[in-house]
């Protein structure tokens, strides 16, 4: 009995662990205001970048519909979503980074 306790609670602080250095900005510190900028100017050069990929991607497919077959639809569906995504954090990390 003593042994599942032990096995739950150090499961759940090694849980606890990882989720909370996935909200660490990559161990930057708060008042480095020129490497916070730095990090959200990054971010938001990939963001920029995903987000030509998926409007050159919606683009094809709307030129051409019929190469995708049944699946078009789902991918332009999640295609227009990742643009939604991408224009979303794009607007933030530049907002950040200002």
């Amino acid at each position: 009995m003593k042994a599942q306790k032990f096995l739950a609670l150090i499961s759940v602080l090694t849980f606890s662990l990882t989720v909370s250095s996935v909200f660490a900005v990559e161990g930057i510190d708060d008042n480095n205001h020129a490497a916070l900028a730095q990090y959200y100017e990054s971010v938001a050069k990939e963001a920029e970048t995903k987000l030509q990929k998926n409007i050159a991607a919606l683009e094809d497919y709307e030129a051409h519909p019929y190469y995708y077959g049944r699946r078009g639809q789902d991918f332009k569906s999640h295609t227009t979503a990742n643009i939604r995504e991408y224009e979303a954090v794009l607007a933030e990390s530049l907002n950040s980074a200002d």
